[in-house]
């Protein structure tokens, strides 16, 4: 999930991740920093805060989401000078097929972790039940986002849209979902996750979860995409996700609306929807046919919400929460600026903290007919004032360069739910 790290509005980000994306090894060691403040609470009494439920640790919740600082986490220092420094030009990240739906985790080993959905088949097919033999949710490692590892694959073929990973019952989970689903002819609709145990690097079956999402009186096409897993300062999981309505009678177009659930449950089976009877966000005169691709992060005063408004003309908006991830108020459209590799239309974003700076990675369609796409990144010092890093000069969109063997430039991909909608 995004980082959750404990930053002032209009001041520096922390350099840390929240706790449930780091590895067992330095969760401990964050737990055994974090019992030196949290043998006292005031008066000198022992704190009787719950503990946290993504772990077994014994530091309460509060302190689990609030006192990552005191972890040194080496890639990160290593990268903590300003954001203008990076010398980095977008667009940072393709491949053969298309790319699209990016999330990042922050790894021990000083890397960056890209989690994305890779579609490797024909275009024409990618809206179809024929192109869920070619989706998938694939990962590459990089160090310094121009150089990248051979992309891996997460799960097995008809699969998209994750989130990055998080830690939950003494494991580490990924969650994404079903596609193409039902309402494009596949075999199947809905949210899944994967599970990873310490010590392995394999990953679980994908099996279902939230599944009464599909059924909520305001979802009537009976979908579930877009899962974005978050966990609150009481160490509850929060998951946002997006459904839709049903098409009209000579409408190809239909409404992305998001929702929101929380649950407790190790299994990730037992769910409470706080947005049964209404969409938490839904269609607006800016956004006729909704929202989707939600990113959630946590400043020192409030939580803010980043996610794509609109499917047709898509654009980026956000909304904050004052009280823990419950209520949310709309704040209205981002302005990212303009590029080639955006210039069709962009969206899908994921933000985390690193060093004095907000990043966020960032989906870009150069053009909308074969929906060519790359992944860049932007740079903020706030969270809500974003800037595009400069455009590398002589690259043409579709014709991806290679560096280490791994092509990083160019290349396609967009969301596929845009095309279906629009």
């Amino acid at each position: 999930a995004p980082a959750l790290g404990a930053v002032a509005v209009g001041s520096t980000p922390t350099s840390l991740p929240h706790p449930a994306s780091l590895s067992h090894a330095a969760r401990a060691r964050t737990r055994r920093s974090a019992k030196v403040s949290g043998q006292k609470s005031q008066g000198g009494r022992r704190s009787s805060s719950k503990s946290c439920r993504c772990c077994s640790c014994r530091t309460s919740a509060m302190q689990h989401v609030l006192l990552p600082a005191l972890l040194s986490f080496p890639s990160l220092r290593r990268n903590s000078s300003s954001c203008a420094k990076r010398s980095l030009f977008n667009p940072v990240f393709s491949l053969p097929g298309r790319v699209r739906d990016p999330a990042v985790r922050l790894n021990e080993a000083g890397e960056a972790e890209l989690f994305f959905t890779h579609f490797r088949g024909n275009p024409a097919a990618m809206f179809t039940s024929a192109g869920a033999k070619d989706y998938y949710v694939s990962r590459v490692v990089t160090r310094d986002w121009q150089t990248f590892s051979e992309p891996s694959d997460i799960t097995p073929p008809g699969f998209a849209s994750p989130d990055a990973p998080i830690r939950w019952d003494n494991a580490t989970i990924i969650a994404f979902q079903a596609y193409p689903d039902k309402s494009l002819g596949g075999k199947s609709s809905g949210l899944f996750f994967s599970r990873r145990d310490d010590g392995s690097e394999i990953w679980s079956e994908p099996r279902p979860f939230l599944r009464e999402a599909l059924t909520l009186p305001w979802n009537t096409g009976g979908r579930a995409i877009d899962p974005t897993l978050v966990l609150d300062s009481e160490g509850r999981l929060h998951c946002f996700f997006v459904g839709s309505t049903k098409r009209q009678r000579g409408d190809r177009r239909r409404a992305n609306l998001l929702g929101q659930a929380v649950s407790t449950d190790p299994d990730l089976q037992r769910w409470e929807v706080l947005s049964r009877e209404a969409p938490l966000i839904g269609t607006s005169s800016r956004a006729p046919d909704g929202v989707e691709n939600v990113a959630v992060f946590r400043r020192r005063s409030d939580a803010v919400m980043i996610y794509s408004e609109g499917l047709k003309s898509q654009h980026l908006a956000h909304a904050v929460s004052k009280d823990d991830l419950i209520s949310w108020q709309r704040r209205g459209a981002l302005s990212v600026g303009e590029a080639r590799w955006t210039a069709g239309r962009y969206g899908a974003p994921f933000v985390w903290a690193e060093g004095d700076c907000w990043w966020m990675a960032l989906m870009g369609e150069a053009e909308t007919q074969t929906h060519q796409s790359a992944i860049g990144l932007l740079h903020s010092s706030d969270g809500v004032h974003w800037q595009l890093l400069p455009e590398a000069a002589g690259v043409e969109m579709g014709l991806p360069l290679r560096r280490s063997g791994v092509a990083r430039r160019g290349g396609d991909g967009a969301d596929g739910e845009r095309e279906a909608e629009g």
